[in-house]
């Protein structure tokens, strides 16, 4: 059952991440921060919980997608996750 639900994360993470990558096939110019300091780091998840399958794109629009598992039950199997989460950055919120 584990095992299943870890294929099935993996395989929406994979879907969701190709889906952002081959949104826009236009190439887009980066630009650095510019005297500009970095932020202080930003926290995602509970730093008390292991989380896995980290994944991190970014879209045409300088977006920051974040998804991954992490196991929210009593007792977690070690490597596998039973929730995926998700979280958008927006460079500014």
């Amino acid at each position: 059952m584990m095992k299943q639900i870890k294929y099935h994360i993996l395989i929406i993470c994979l879907i969701v991440a190709g889906t952002l990558l081959l949104s826009d096939w236009r190439a887009t110019t980066v630009i650095a921060q510019s005297e500009t300091d970095w932020s202080e780091p930003r926290l995602l998840s509970d730093p008390l919980v292991d989380a896995w399958v980290p994944t991190i794109v970014t879209d045409v629009a300088g977006n920051v997608h974040v998804m991954w598992s992490q196991s929210m039950s009593d007792t977690p199997i070690t490597g596998e996750g039973d929730t995926l989460y998700y979280t958008r950055w927006d460079g500014e919120t």
